[in-house]
């Protein structure tokens, strides 16, 4: 609304996006139009983005996946250990998942 009252209407094909990355903020001053995946790349570049176990889809925990990472024996033994499947033990192994962790 604070966006409307200040600029108009909201162009269809896009969202209103904050500066300040305060979800509560309606300074006008603190708020931009822009795509949707111009807003993504925007919360990516700050590192706003659930990572880890605060993304609502993790199975583990950040210590389960600092320890698969360095864990022995074969994928499918390691994911039964803890649950998932081989090829989520493979993601973390190869860093595709869980690469904001660091090894212990």
């Amino acid at each position: 609304m604070a966006w409307i009252e200040e600029n108009g209407p909201i162009p269809s094909s896009l969202v209103v996006c904050h500066k300040c990355d305060n979800k509560a903020c309606v300074n006008p001053r603190h708020l931009f139009v822009g795509t949707q995946a111009e807003n993504i790349a925007d919360k990516v570049a700050k590192d706003r983005q659930a990572k880890g176990e605060k993304a609502g889809h993790a199975k583990i925990t950040e210590s389960d996946a600092r320890a698969i990472f360095v864990a022995e024996g074969t994928q499918t033994e390691i994911g039964k250990r803890y649950g998932i499947t081989q090829s989520q033990v493979s993601l973390i192994k190869l860093r595709k998942e869980w690469r904001h962790i660091h090894a212990s």
